[in-house]
């Protein structure tokens, strides 16, 4: 069973200015996933036809399963890497980021995308989506009942994104007052 979360949300400024201040705080968005243990970039490529550049790192976290739920000897694996990628389209002006789990990945999908855009009702403004989805494979009710904490704790992790982007884009205008 595939559990899934979508969120959206609009931030009342430019885009350029919304993503500005997301990628300059990304270290503090990746720790509300769970005790992040380390940073691995692993491919960093630009299109100079299309403008779009894409950073691929490895992400590695301290197991955020909880004990209860490893009934499985697999899910005792002490760390968990995800790939994340961070897409910039300077032409169409997107910009997403999709994480994905590279642990268990032959039976569990673990995925998020957060997209950037121009809203389409006041392009001076931006529109932030994030989708979520969790899928373990043939793991049966400890399969459910771990896509259900997992589709819990992505929807509160989408929440807090946008709490802590709110906060960043305020000091950020309180700074530029001040100025």
């Amino acid at each position: 069973m595939v559990l899934t979360v979508s969120v959206t949300h609009i931030f009342q400024l430019p885009i350029e200015e919304v993503v500005k201040i997301y990628f300059k705080h990304h270290p503090q968005f990746r720790t509300l996933d769970g005790e992040l243990q380390s940073v691995q970039q692993i491919e960093h490529t630009y299109n100079e036809e299309d403008g779009i550049s894409c950073i691929k790192s490895n992400l590695t976290y301290s197991n955020f399963i909880p004990k209860i739920l490893r009934k499985n000897p697999k899910l005792e694996e002490p760390d968990l890497v995800m790939e994340e990628e961070c897409w910039i389209d300077m032409v169409e002006n997107h910009y997403w980021v999709r994480l994905r789990n590279i642990t268990w990945n032959d039976s569990v999908s673990i995925l998020r995308t957060t997209a950037f855009t121009p809203d389409s009702q006041n392009p001076k403004w931006t529109r932030y989506e994030c989708d979520g989805a969790v899928e373990f494979q043939n793991w049966g009710w400890v399969g459910q009942g771990i896509e259900i904490f997992m589709r819990n704790k992505d929807k509160k992790i989408i929440l807090q994104n946008i709490e802590l982007l709110n906060e960043k884009i305020e000091e950020h205008k309180m700074k530029n007052n001040e100025s």
